[in-house]
């Protein structure tokens, strides 16, 4: 019960700023001209905010299209991210009617998953909280399984493993998707990257503190310092 409550209670911001800008490199949601902002991009409130209604208007004056499904259900999910009331459970439904609209979309059923945990943290009762975790980690594992040289999906996977409290065994799943992350930028080191790696590196710094592994985590530490350097 002790680690449920640190999870409910835990900085709002648990996945952070850093996924949004990262998947912005790699999505362009089709949005009309009104809504020319992607949720992808930012994690500012009102400008997400003013996407929602914008989505929300263009979605009801017409058939749904699955880009703007999408687009919204980020938006509400980086609302969820920031604490907004009510927003984990918007993104979950957004999110879900956008999955069935496409199911091999796998950064929406990755997304979905990530809300689903979001759901999990902000429910009063330990069933429910329980519940939703299992079903966000469910989906972010089949989003994994599905496509596993996906760099995002190994990302949203990783930081929410990495910040779950200890009762769900994850950590060690985030450590070994922070080395993934680790490899592929490695092979490929886009300048889009750099921010976001100096996180993981931070992460996996930590982890291998607590293994014991001092002198990688030094290696570590050290990458993320030369990432913000950069």
């Amino acid at each position: 019960m002790e680690a449920m409550k640190t999870y409910s209670n835990k900085n709002r911001c648990f996945i952070g700023a850093l996924v949004s800008l990262m998947v912005f490199a790699f999505l362009s949601p089709a949005l009309g001209a009104e809504c020319s902002i992607p949720p992808y991009s930012t994690m500012e409130r009102q400008t997400l905010q003013e996407v929602v209604k914008c989505c929300e208007r263009e979605i009801r004056n017409n058939v749904p299209e699955f880009g703007k499904l999408k687009a919204l259900g980020v938006a509400w999910h980086n609302l969820a991210v920031c604490g907004v009331e009510g927003a984990p459970n918007n993104a979950v439904d957004v999110l879900e009617t956008a999955r069935k609209e496409n199911s091999e979309d796998m950064i929406v059923l990755s997304y979905l998953g990530s809300s689903y945990t979001m759901k999990g943290r902000d429910s009063l009762c330990a069933f429910n909280m329980v519940r939703y975790v299992n079903k966000g980690l469910e989906y972010l594992d089949r989003a994994v399984e599905k496509d596993r040289n996906n760099f995002i999906l190994h990302l949203i996977r990783g930081l929410n493993n990495f910040d779950l409290p200890i009762m769900y065994k994850r950590r060690d799943d985030a450590y070994e998707d922070f080395l993934i992350l680790s490899e592929m930028y490695k092979k490929n080191p886009n300048p889009n990257f750099t921010r976001i790696m100096g996180d993981v590196y931070r992460k996996l710094s930590t982890i291998l503190k607590e293994k014991g592994e001092f002198k990688k985590a030094c290696h570590f530490a050290k990458l993320a310092d030369q990432s913000k350097q950069e």
